[in-house]
């Protein structure tokens, strides 16, 4: 009597049928609080707030970043997934990501111009260079193998939030780094290669362009 491997189990991430997935209620739980774009958008109004308080300019730069980093891009995710253009607002589908990250791209340079133009708190424009740092890594990888996009943004925020806030924020954000990227591998959507590259690159792209920044 053998015993199945873990590739042996089922079909891989790529193949997995499109619907209602099953999996863990803790991880699909954790994939939906902690998904992507309510990082994304939630991230820049806590990184204005704390670089402008009590001064509350930082909040409408972080709404600018929100608007165009966050709330555009997932907007046209979810248009897309009610045109039937795309099967999840999750995109589970690494032939369907080209498209909106292709338009994320787009739009998070229609916001660091935007930013820069009307000379936003650093704090904010430097947060979304190192999103579009690790949006140019991810899109190019994108094309040829899944890379995780929760483990990168993930990632990507507790490395802004160790930075800002220290190591407080340190030992919240990194376990819930952890937890993201097993839940992803849960739910076979991502192979354990596939959360620790998008790890790496949602921390390591950011933290190159804060060091840089200084």
């Amino acid at each position: 009597m053998t015993t199945a491997r873990p590739s042996d189990a089922g079909p891989p991430p790529e193949q997995t049928p499109v619907g209602p997935r099953p999996g863990p209620l803790w991880a699909r739980a954790v994939t939906e609080i902690l998904a992507p774009a309510h990082l994304v958008i939630a991230l820049p109004l806590v990184i204005g707030w704390r670089a402008t308080w009590p001064d509350p300019a930082g909040v409408w730069w972080g709404l600018t970043a929100s608007l165009f980093c966050g709330i555009v891009p997932y907007a046209v995710i979810l248009a897309g997934v009610r045109a039937g253009r795309l099967t999840d607002r999750h995109v589970v589908r690494r032939d369907q990501r080209m498209g909106p990250l292709a338009l994320a791209l787009a739009s998070v340079v229609a916001g660091l111009a935007a930013l820069l133009a009307f000379r936003a708190t650093p704090a904010v424009v430097v947060l979304v260079l190192g999103m579009l740092g690790a949006l140019v890594v991810i899109v190019p990888i994108t094309t040829f193998w899944k890379i995780s996009l929760h483990a990168a943004v993930a990632a990507g925020a507790a490395t802004a939030l160790t930075i800002t806030f220290g190591l407080y924020a340190a030992a919240v954000g990194w376990p819930l780094v952890l937890l993201v990227a097993a839940a992803r591998v849960a739910l076979r959507v991502h192979t354990f290669a596939q959360v620790v590259a998008g790890a790496l690159v949602g921390a390591l792209v950011p933290l190159g362009v804060y060091l840089l920044a200084e």
